[in-house]
């Protein structure tokens, strides 16, 4: 005949451990092994905060910092940094074969990528493309289309590897590239319609500007940037060198969101 089983005995200074290899943690162990979780959770949390954070805010927080470092409030939250921006761009070349005079300012786009390499200084790609159209002339279809307006389409270009140094919130660069040039300009042959043509061109380019970083938190903020491009390169259609050493310069300014 079964007997029983019997409830283990306690001992007062110390709980008896569990009768069966399955049978569940104890609430205290439980409640134990969550605080010991919690508190390596925050502990990790607070390692990465700070290995985020600008110097400055270590600062403010207690961590001493050089008066006189290059990078008091610059320490960057990433290995790399990337901007990306819509600005004003306004030309300041002759625009020779531009297709109205008015056609000098328009919206450009602006790209920003870089590695830090310590001291305030990081070196990265620097991108910028302005862009206008202007209406052109009416274009016979092909087939039974009916004529249309053909836009005549003027873009520029520059793409440089650029040195940048930054301190406190504001940071300067410069670098040297490619520079690209796209202008479509309209073709009157006598006795025949108006057609659409394309003189591009492609040579040396560099750029300069600057510009201020607000950080929202340790590693997005938004930047406001002024920069000056230039290049130069012979301008080429269908029909051949339109122009020797054309230049075009434009200043953009903008704002971009930036990781940092």
């Amino acid at each position: 005949m079964l007997e029983p089983a019997r409830a283990p005995v306690r001992s007062r200074t110390a709980p008896a451990p569990a009768t069966s290899p399955d049978a569940g943690l104890p609430s205290a162990q439980v409640r134990r092994f969550l605080l010991q979780a919690a508190l390596a959770a925050a502990l990790v949390s607070a390692a990465l905060l700070h290995s985020v954070l600008p110097l400055g805010a270590q600062a403010a927080a207690g961590t001493q910092v050089s008066a006189d470092s290059t990078a008091a409030v610059a320490a960057p939250g990433l290995p790399f940094f990337a901007t990306l921006g819509l600005g004003y761009g306004q030309r300041s070349d002759p625009c020779a074969f531009c297709s109205a005079p008015e056609n000098t300012d328009s919206f450009t786009g602006h790209l920003s990528l870089g590695k830090y390499i310590g001291g305030g200084f990081g070196v990265g790609l620097d991108a910028s493309v302005w862009r206008r159209s202007h209406p052109g002339p009416v274009v016979a279809g092909e087939g039974d289309a009916e004529p249309a307006a053909t836009p005549l389409v003027n873009q520029l270009g520059n793409l440089s590897l650029v040195l940048s140094w930054q301190t406190w919130h504001a940071f300067v660069r410069g670098g040297v590239g490619v520079a690209i040039a796209s202008q479509g300009m309209e073709d009157t042959q006598v006795g025949q319609s108006a057609t659409v043509v394309t003189a591009s061109g492609k040579g040396v380019g560099y750029t300069v500007g600057g510009g201020l970083t607000l950080p929202l938190t340790p590693l997005i903020g938004v930047a406001l940037f002024a920069n000056h491009n230039v290049g130069t390169y012979d301008l080429t259609s269908l029909h051949g060198v339109l122009q020797r050493e054309a230049e075009h310069r434009y200043t953009e300014i903008g704002f971009g969101v930036t990781l940092r």
